[in-house]
């Protein structure tokens, strides 16, 4: 059991970072040009107004979780641990909203820094003035809408089973690593 839920663990990793971006440092943000900041701000406050943000991010979590899960079927054949490992998540999915939305914030301004560092100054004029037509703010606002669609999701799912499948298979050979690396420091 302990080495199923030990493969989640690159698996979430891979797929957090592809869709959450990282946060920045302090002194990456003291070295950002201020006005492509002030520019890059205004594109995610205008694509995804505050209220809206917790629910953005929350989504796309949910789906990544319910396509892990779905993931389960290939994986645990018992039907006892499959449900210890079903009530585990649903258990700890509260207290992983709340941690979500403490980082929202965190997560926008390294948004915000990401566009800044990435684009040119004219190409986050041009994103801007997209962004404040109708079609750009639907655009952005359901640029995230891409992983819960049918088509993304069968082919993520596709991806995360042999994903979690090659993790599964390549466990002993971590656990016994981590077990020679943990005796020869005794």
């Amino acid at each position: 059991m302990k080495l199923f839920l030990l493969a989640f663990a690159p698996v979430a990793l891979a797929c957090g970072t592809t869709v959450l971006p990282a946060v920045a440092s302090a002194q990456d943000a003291e070295n950002l040009d201020q006005a492509k900041l002030q520019i890059a701000t205004d594109i995610l406050d205008r694509a995804h107004p505050e209220e809206t943000r917790f629910e953005m991010f929350h989504k796309v979590s949910r789906q990544i979780e319910a396509q892990m899960m779905d993931s389960l079927d290939g994986l645990v054949s018992d039907p006892g641990a499959r449900e210890i490992i079903v009530t585990f998540q649903a258990d700890i999915s509260t207290e992983q909203q709340k941690i979500l939305r403490h980082h929202v914030p965190l997560l926008m301004e390294a948004w915000a820094q990401s566009y800044a560092d990435i684009f040119t100054y004219q190409e986050l004029q041009d994103i801007r003035d997209f962004v404040a037509t109708e079609s750009g703010r639907s655009f952005m606002a359901k640029s995230t809408d891409v992983v819960s669609h049918p088509a993304f999701a069968t082919a993520n799912q596709a991806y995360l089973d042999e994903t979690i499948a090659l993790a599964m298979h390549r466990m002993p050979e971590l656990t016994a690593a981590l077990e020679a690396h943990a005796e020869a420091q005794y």
